[in-house]
């Protein structure tokens, strides 16, 4: 047993100027009490000890110098730290190498001043899978508690363990937290940021802070955290940008649930970009998750994507924004993908081929399962050269102060196309909405361009042996005005229960296709290529075009069917100069 200095107050050594200040090798137990060393470049070193005591020590540093170094090569050290220890200046604090165990797995109240360099540096495999506890240490005159989010992130810079290299183990400044900068890594060991290494350390309910930056990686949340960026602009000064190390696979993969509806999974303050398969992914069953203040941008196949295997449950997303620079869809769900409960405010999914796309499966007669209680707001679905939204399954939905602006400009391109197949839908609720510039006719005369179609499809042959329906549509206070070679609004197929209120309406002009007005036209009229359709009281939402047009009252109309339903096509329309088929028409 090797003794230095005493456990009592006075009993220590002074040492000073002497570039070596303590050291022992082969020793089986070490014990170094209240020492002073000063002046030093290496204040005290421990080689293939069996145990190590430090306790209420003080070394001061030269410049370039290391407080402490610790090695197990060969053997096994066991370090106790009691309380009172300190290192000032230098280059390095602490250096834990080879094979050590931290007695208790903490650093007690250690303080560390000065360092230019590391506070704390574990070097080679040490001690992988551990958790040290460093909540009690104090760098530059904080502990993790009062340092604030960049002194987090500072602290953070200066200690290299498990956040940096895999391999290493994990110290935990901040009860609770993680902390993750673009200079989280240890070369040659890693060459850059790993957020999959912040992940791997953490506890159920812990929070990830990712520093504005910019990182290259591909992630999984595989439990319960909050991932917590700086931002989700193009900026890395200000923002968390991130994109694949691999682009063949998602960046972020989702696959962990929130505890209920109150303490779900969050992801906040991301700039997911640089294209390739996704931004997001879920493909598992999950629940009660939410995204906000995220941004994917870059060309990917599609931004969010809602997987075969993905059964959701609560899945929120707040201003959240979608761009595949035009080539992808911005949300999306497989056609075995499901979600009951999505809620999306605030969000932007623009600049897409198709900025949400919702597949059914011919596999299954409820589809209307795969989408459900789903409540979209104050959202645009803008620029999407295909479709702003289509749907194939969508059941008991409200769209509120929804924008669709110059979508469906490509040939054969709709607003909002509501297309659902292969179940039994209800209760879909359009209100305040606007589709501006939006449906390109593609074929004159085929009906194949629309701001907004509704559809339950059971149409021969694709969907006759697995019909779906759809009752209970209302559209309330929308307005369509279509590009010039499109159709305003499209209703088609098996469709039943469609009701609107309009508001008084002026100042039209002609949506689509002319026709030489009638003389004796008084209002417009709804056509059907079958016999079979039926539409309760002709619709009187239109005026004979003129710069103003007399108040009306609020009228409801509504569109119901035979037993047959409505069949295809049902086209409200109108006579060129004299109608326009919703065009800058208010429902409400």
């Amino acid at each position: 047993m090797l003794t230095i200095g005493g456990p009592n107050s006075g009993e220590g050594n002074t040492i000073d100027g002497f570039s070596l200040g303590v050291s022992a090798s082969g020793c089986a137990h070490v014990f170094v009490w209240n020492n002073q060393i000063s002046n030093t470049v290496l204040g005290m070193a421990y080689h293939d000890d069996i145990e190590v005591f430090i306790f209420a020590d003080s070394v001061s540093c030269a410049a370039g110098g290391t407080g402490i170094s610790i090695d197990g090569s060969s053997v096994t050290t066991t370090v106790t730290f009691g309380t009172g220890n300190s290192v000032t200046g230098g280059e390095t604090g602490l250096v834990l190498s080879g094979s050590c165990d931290i007695n208790n797995e903490s650093f007690r109240d250690f303080v560390f001043v000065g360092q230019t360099g590391d506070y704390i540096k574990l070097i080679g495999g040490l001690s992988h899978g551990t958790e040290f506890d460093a909540t009690q240490c104090t760098f530059d005159g904080h502990t993790g508690a009062t340092a604030g989010l960049a002194g987090n992130f500072a602290i953070e810079d200066k200690i290299t363990h498990a956040i940096d290299d895999a391999s290493l183990a994990f110290c935990r400044v901040t009860a609770g937290q993680v902390y993750i900068t673009q200079s989280s890594f240890s070369a040659p060991a890693t060459t850059s940021a790993s957020i999959q290494r912040a992940i791997d350390v953490t506890h159920v309910d812990d929070t990830v802070h990712i520093a504005a930056g910019t990182y290259s990686s591909n992630f999984t949340v595989f439990q319960r955290v909050r991932l917590d960026g700086a931002g989700s602009s193009a900026d890395p000064s200000t923002s968390t940008c991130i994109s694949a190390q691999n682009s063949a696979l998602a960046i972020m993969t989702i696959a962990a649930s929130g505890l209920d509806a109150a303490h779900p999974l969050s992801i906040s303050g991301l700039f997911l970009t640089g294209g390739g398969s996704s931004g997001v992914l879920f493909d598992s069953a999950q629940s009660h998750i939410a995204l906000q203040h995220v941004a994917v941008a870059g060309a990917f196949t599609q931004a969010i994507e809602v997987h075969n295997n993905a059964r959701l449950t609560d899945l929120s997303l707040f201003d959240v924004s979608c761009s595949t620079a035009g080539s992808g869809v911005g949300f999306r769900i497989a056609t075995s993908g499901a979600i009951d409960g999505l809620s999306i405010d605030q969000s932007h999914f623009d600049d897409n081929a198709y900025g949400f796309y919702s597949n059914a499966t011919s596999s299954s007669t409820h589809n209307e399962n795969g989408l459900t209680n789903v409540s979209i707001t104050n959202t645009t679905f803008s620029h999407d050269s295909q479709r702003g939204m289509y749907v194939e399954k969508l059941d008991h939905a409200v769209l509120d102060h929804v924008t669709v602006d110059s979508s469906g400009t490509a040939a054969g391109g709709t607003g909002i196309d509501i297309n659902l197949k292969f179940g039994t839908y209800s209760s879909l609720t359009l209100t305040n909405c606007t589709i501006t510039n939006s449906g390109t006719e593609a074929h004159p005369g085929r009906l194949d361009g629309f701001g907004l179609a509704i559809k339950g499809r059971n149409d021969a042959p694709s969907y006759a042996s697995n019909p779906a329906s759809l009752t209970g549509v209302h559209l309330g206070n929308v307005i369509i005005t279509c590009r010039v070679t499109a159709t305003d609004l499209y209703i088609d197929n098996n469709a039943a229960g469609i009701t609107f209120m309009m508001a008084p309406v002026s100042a039209f002009r002609l949506a689509h296709r002319p026709r030489k007005p009638s003389a004796s036209a008084t209002r417009p009229s709804a056509r059907a290529s079958s016999a079979t359709s039926s539409i309760s009281q002709p619709i009187r939402s239109m005026l004979p075009a003129q710069r103003s047009a007399p108040s009306l009252r609020p009228t409801t109309r509504s569109l119901t069917s035979s037993a047959s339903s409505i069949r295809s096509p049902t086209v409200l329309t109108s006579a060129a100069g004299a109608w326009c088929a919703f065009a800058r028409l208010r429902f409400s």
